[in-house]
């Protein structure tokens, strides 16, 4: 588990197993788009976040707002990484994002007071949980 930027790059399984199977003409696999971490994640409906908490302590339990999804890590440049000697498509693993709650202040703002998220990328398996994650990525001494 590791915090990234938002820039962080990745693709979608679906995506890279459609690439996989298209082939191509001479026959060569051909790396489906690149996304950043935030159009991943911004591309996500309002319903896919949850309130998940991580710890009790003395300040009562600390939460946020999480949310995580399958994808693959990867580089390229994003319009045309066909033929760049340095494009990879990792093995899948999730790509998560975390915001406050609504209506608790936040260190998290940027000079706009625009809200900004944090993000981790994580190569633990599918079968991991959010809250599970959610520990993962807020632990201080792993």
């Amino acid at each position: 588990m590791c915090g990234v930027e938002s820039t962080f790059r990745v693709r979608p399984p679906c995506e890279v197993r459609a690439a996989k199977e298209a082939g191509g003409r001479p026959p060569k696999e051909r790396p489906p788009p690149l996304y950043t971490a935030s159009e991943m994640i911004g591309s996500l409906p309002v319903e896919a976040w949850r309130t998940v908490s991580w710890r009790e302590g003395t300040k009562g339990t600390s939460s946020n707002h999480m949310v995580a999804l399958r994808t693959h890590r990867a580089t390229g440049s994003p319009p045309h990484s066909t033929d760049d000697e340095l494009v990879l498509t990792a093995k899948e693993g999730w790509l998560i994002a975390q915001r406050p709650l609504a209506g608790v202040p936040s260190s998290t703002e940027n000079m706009e007071g625009e809200e900004e998220l944090n993000y981790y990328y994580s190569m633990l398996g599918a079968e991991v949980s959010l809250e599970r994650l959610t520990s993962v990525a807020k632990s201080r001494w792993p």
